[in-house]
């Protein structure tokens, strides 16, 4: 499941993988909440973005107090990553049968 959301100078990209589980077992409640929160995330106006950073972050400090997630895994500053583009494939046309 994908959306996507373009602003100002970028293109936003929310995908989510469903991995698969035990036959007939659906994804956790966690799993879709995580991405409701991405989806109503990208509908607020920008004017909004500040406020709801601030209020995640103190969230995110009452239940992070040491700054790290609790499974265990390290929490990293935000890097940019800068790629070159590459040659340009042209893809072959799809065909669809009825």
């Amino acid at each position: 499941m994908a959306f996507h959301q373009r602003v100002a100078g970028a293109q936003l990209v929310h995908f989510l993988k469903v991995e698969p589980q035990d036959e007939g077992t659906l994804p956790s409640d966690a799993v879709w909440r995580r991405f409701l929160c991405h989806a109503l995330l990208s509908t607020l106006p920008a004017e909004a973005i500040v406020e709801v950073e601030d209020r995640l972050t103190e969230i995110y400090d009452d239940f992070m107090p040491q700054g790290r997630p609790q499974s265990g895994g390290q929490v990293s500053a935000p890097r940019l990553f800068l790629a070159q583009q590459g040659q340009h494939h042209p893809r072959p046309g799809i065909e669809i049968e009825d």
